[in-house]
């Protein structure tokens, strides 16, 4: 792979995971779920979650945990770490800032990576 081509696939990543970020705050759940792979496996167990086997289960998890109108949700990535593994798979870390308002009286913070 050449560095303009590699250059440009890890553009690419960048902007899907900004979709994936705004299509999650808007709840645009029809526009997020077409990110995914019909196989998709969720492993959110170091929140405290599942592991979310299928792609239309992991977006019902969400729904169901953060799509009320009334749940408030800002996704921040910053400082994107992508590497491209080979010519089909790739490895990226993302800091994170995250707030979610889960009622009215309950917002989370969270911060990562």
């Amino acid at each position: 792979m050449n560095d303009d081509t590699a250059l440009m696939d890890i553009e690419s990543i960048k902007q899907l995971k900004a979709r994936y970020c705004r299509y999650l705050d808007t709840k645009d759940w029809d526009r997020w779920r077409d990110l995914f792979t019909d196989d998709f496996v969720g492993d959110t167990t170091q929140a405290g979650g599942t592991v979310i086997v299928g792609a239309n289960e992991f977006i019902a998890y969400t729904r169901n945990t953060i799509g009320k109108s009334s749940q408030a949700t800002v996704h921040q990535v910053h400082a994107p770490e992508i590497e491209l593994t080979s010519t089909t798979t790739t490895r990226g870390i993302w800091a994170l800032n995250d707030v979610v308002r889960l009622v009215p009286a309950l917002t989370l913070h969270g911060y990562g990576h």
